[in-house]
């Protein structure tokens, strides 16, 4: 009687998946943040999302395009959610445009953004000068040589008192109400302000 042999093929299969990246801007993609635009005067919140890069092997990085700032931002991912992960970039000039670009390890896929950062608090107004006509003072200036962003309005406090806070951004002279007394000393405080992108006042 003739024997036949089963032979029997096992055939091993390994699936890999290269990471992808589905979301990299400055704001912030949890639902959970309050404020979701992250982009401020001198700092950025990057976020990041991505899918089929598995913790805690996971790696991403985020690199300045400046040729005077080479830096390496490491992402940091939510404990919660793994695939969702930010990186804080500091110590950047106010209404500046910046470049940066994510990578990953599993994947050459890259992601390139640029962000403006916002609107930030200005230098004092210039060359003020005070002069006296008719028993009024006038006090006189040049707007900040660093701005930070558009002016938005002027802030006069004498003697420590808020005389006015709402000196429009066109306007360079402001005449006190009041008679000066001859003799009297007086200290002037001027402010430029900044309102920010997110409405927020900066001065």
């Amino acid at each position: 009687m003739q024997q036949r042999q089963l032979i029997i093929f096992v055939l091993f299969i390994t699936v890999t998946y290269a990471t992808q990246i589905n979301y990299f801007d400055a704001q912030a993609y949890a639902q959970f943040i309050p404020d979701p635009i992250t982009i401020f005067a001198n700092s950025i919140q990057l976020w990041i999302n991505v899918t089929d890069c598995p913790p805690p092997s996971c790696e991403c990085k985020v690199k300045a395009n400046v040729t005077s700032d080479n830096d390496i931002y490491t992402v940091e991912f939510l404990p919660t959610k793994p695939n969702i992960g930010f990186a804080n970039i500091s110590d950047l000039q106010s209404n500046t445009l910046y470049s940066y670009t994510l990578s990953c390890v599993g994947t050459d896929q890259t992601m390139t953004r640029n962000f403006r950062t916002d609107y930030g608090r200005p230098s004092a107004p210039q060359n003020i000068t005070v002069k006296l006509d008719s028993k009024r003072l006038t006090l006189f200036w040049l707007p900040p040589l660093k701005p930070a962003g558009p002016i938005h309005n002027y802030k006069l406090n004498i003697d420590l008192q808020l005389i006015i806070d709402n000196i429009p951004n066109n306007q360079f002279s402001y005449t006190v109400i009041e008679d000066y007394i001859y003799g009297q000393k007086h200290v002037f405080f001027l402010q430029a302000c900044n309102i920010d992108r997110q409405k927020h006042s900066d001065k």
